[in-house]
């Protein structure tokens, strides 16, 4: 048998709409799947590039509040653009719409440069430049998926 292959993220959200406008207009993100009815409808998006969904947004009534993350840079979606004007773009766009956002800062080679906001739901969300997660960048000595 083949190991399972990663599909999806999936999260709930008790503002499907807000949540799905607002990957589209800063993440590129596109609806490829919906299903329910309101109250309980489930999105699944992904890159416009992409061939799986990235994640799916689980419309459930609200908790109160926005989901609780007391560490950032830990707990976070993360999308890469390809320039770092594409970066300052990104987060003045954000800024432009409402959304605090942090100013762009370079953390370190690994990293890139980064801006963190949070999306209709509080989730962490970073936009970076300079962060390749490509399979070109990964490293040579890491083990090998377990054998099942």
């Amino acid at each position: 048998m083949p190991p399972p292959r990663f599909t999806h993220n999936a999260f709930p959200t008790p503002r499907l709409d807000a949540c799905v406008a607002f990957y589209r207009a800063f993440a590129g993100m596109r609806v490829v799947k919906r299903r329910g009815e309101p109250g309980e409808r489930v999105y699944w998006l992904a890159p416009a590039a992409a061939d799986l969904p990235v994640f799916v947004l689980v419309e459930k009534p609200s908790s109160g509040g926005p989901v609780a993350d007391p560490d950032p840079l830990l707990r976070h979606l993360g999308f890469e653009v390809d320039t770092l004007d594409d970066l300052h773009d990104v987060h003045a766009r954000l800024v432009a719409a409402g959304h605090d956002a942090t100013a762009p800062q370079h953390i370190d080679d690994v990293v890139g440069t980064v801006t963190l906001t949070r999306d209709p739901d509080g989730r962490v969300v970073e936009f970076s430049h300079g962060q390749d997660v490509s399979p070109a960048n990964w490293d040579p000595g890491a083990p090998p998926a377990a054998a099942t």
